[in-house]
Parts: structure tokens; sequence; C-alpha cells
């Protein structure tokens, strides 16, 4: 009896480790002015302590809208964007970080073009000069950014309207070979305590 206790004990620690590697998920939002919003989502590996950038984050996605109407969508994954991707993010505080240079450690700059705020799609910029989004304007066929009218971080006047919430990820469920193993070992211990009776 006493090594099926170790037996099943190994099995569980195993299939516990195997949710673990779970990642940690943020929802964006922010909101400018004339209608312009910002919705998205992030994630980086569960257990990251402190600031956060760019190469420590799982994915990104951005979707940027004006009233009920999508402006553009982009996505980030392995390490590729084309252009500029700073991503700063303070995981104690839950926050992004921002009114300091928006290509540096005090800011963001998602999916721009270099020496400019132009984006080939979608992008978000966020730092002293005050922050907004881009997006490619198909009448003109040209980028466009735009943000909050007199806005500058640099002064904190106004705050940042970039936020991140923590999501909830739904719990793990027992894998099938690894339920299947216990039901195996509980079935097994039956077998036995009849055998000794």
């Amino acid at each position: 009896m006493t090594k099926f206790k170790h037996i099943l004990s190994a099995a569980l620690a195993t299939m516990s480790l195997a949710g673990s590697a779970a990642a940690t998920s943020y929802s964006i939002s922010w909101s400018g002015d004339f209608g312009h919003r910002l919705e998205g989502e992030f994630g980086f590996a569960k257990g990251l302590k402190g600031v956060i950038n760019a190469d420590d984050i799982d994915y990104l996605k951005i979707s940027i809208y004006r009233g009920s109407s999508l402006l553009g969508s982009r996505q980030w994954s392995d390490g590729t964007s084309d252009g500029v991707f700073n991503l700063n993010f303070d995981t104690a505080a839950g926050m992004f970080i921002t009114g300091g240079d928006g290509f540096g450690a005090g800011g963001q700059a998602w999916f721009l073009q270099a020496g400019d705020l132009g984006c080939s799609t979608a992008g978000f910029f966020s730092g002293g000069f005050g922050e907004g989004v881009c997006y490619i304007d198909h009448s003109a066929g040209k980028p466009v950014s735009t943000g909050v009218v007199g806005q500058d971080l640099a002064r904190g006047v106004p705050a940042s309207r970039l936020t991140a919430s923590l999501l909830q990820m739904p719990a793990v469920p027992l894998p099938a070979g690894g339920l299947l193993a216990v039901t195996a070992f509980a079935l097994l211990a039956g077998l036995r305590r009849r055998k000794a009776a």
C-alpha cells in the first residue's frame, strides 16, 4: 500500500506541474479623443516578477476602433514585429509604465515604424510626448496618429489612459491520460485490499 501511495503522489505532482506553466494574462484598454479606443490582451510566463519588457512577453494583440468601426488590428508573437516594439510593464503594480521616453524604459511604442509615430497596420504610443493610437487611413493610403488632445504625460496632465486588468484563467483540467492513471491506481489498490482480506 505504501508503494501505491508513493506512485499516486508522484503522478499527481507531475500533473500539477504540467498546469503550472500557464501564462499570466491581462486585458488592455485605452480611450482617446474623437471616439478612438484600443482593446487588446497580452500575456507572459507565470512567475515573472518586477518590470518586464518586450523580450519577456509571450503574446500581445490589439484592435483599434473609432466608435464601433474597426480601424486596424495587430498581433505580436515570438519576438517578430515590423519596426519599433517597446513595452514596459510593472508586474507588482499590474500597470504599464508611462510618462517617460516612449521608445525607452519609461513608455510604450507598439508596432510603430522607426523614427516616427507611423505604423503599417495598427500601433500605440505612450511617452512624454503624449499617447495615442496609429492606424491606416485607407482613403488616403497613409498612417494616421491620433491621441489625447493637449495631453502632456511629462507634466502628468492628464494621467495615462492605458489600463491593464488581470484575466482570471480557468482551472487547467486534469489531462485524460492522468485521470486514467489515477483511476487505474485506485482500482489496483481496491483489488489489493480484496486479496489481502
